[in-house]
């Protein structure tokens, strides 16, 4: 049987899709042909929204549709807590506990020297600066003691990356609170997630648990 053009460009298509190989690829194809019109329109009229009307946050790299996501531009968020994690569906996987009331760092990844990720590819300039702003709107508010402090909550993934991603976090951090003279509190995610596991493929208990559960390093 000869191949249809067509019907292999979408297949090609779908198969650059992360984890979606040419025989899924190929079934999701075959499924969406055998749907009616109303179908492909809908499918086709979500994606082309979502590239037009969502973007990442500019302060903590989450998604948006504005300059700021609905974390960010909350009042009632404690914006002395700060969760850092990978990339944005970690911060949608653990807002969908309902129980963390701090906000986000998005890094855009985790250090992989051997794929050229280092540091300078992450956002860890832009960290350090929300911690400083954090610091001066701590300060403003403390008590006549005078005592400045900061939560900051490492929630990579436990696995290689992610590890190596929350040591190199918490040297950083270190040096950071020491130069600025400023106090801050460094917490790891408990193993609640178990080994080289993923958070956005993890159930809410799990990461609740997780969160609870966290360490100071």
């Amino acid at each position: 049987m000869p191949r249809l053009k067509v019907f292999d460009d979408c297949i090609n298509e779908l198969s650059r899709l992360p984890g979606v190989g040419r025989k899924t690829a190929t079934r999701l194809a075959m499924h969406i042909l055998r749907q009616d019109n109303t179908y492909a329109t809908r499918l086709s009229n979500s994606i082309q929204a979502l590239k037009d009307r969502t973007r990442f946050c500019d302060l903590c790299g989450g998604l948006a549709e504005s300059s700021l996501c609905g974390v960010c531009s909350d009042p009632y968020r404690q914006k002395q807590t700060i969760c850092i994690v990978a990339d944005a569906q970690d911060i949608l996987a653990i807002e969908q506990t309902a129980r963390f009331r701090g906000v986000y760092h998005a890094l855009g990844g985790t250090l992989s020297p051997m794929d050229g990720i280092g540091p300078e590819e992450l956002r860890m300039d832009e960290l350090l600066d929300r911690i400083r702003v954090s610091l001066a709107s701590s300060e403003l508010s403390a008590s006549s003691s005078g005592k400045v402090e900061v939560e900051i909550i490492i929630a990579t993934n436990h696995d290689i990356e992610g590890d190596t991603t929350a040591l190199y976090l918490q040297r950083i951090l270190r040096e950071f609170a020491h130069n600025e003279g400023a106090t801050i509190h460094i917490s790891r995610i408990a193993s609640g997630l178990p080994a080289g596991s993923h958070i956005e493929y993890a159930d809410e208990l799990t990461i609740f648990k997780a969160m609870e559960g966290r360490r100071r390093v």
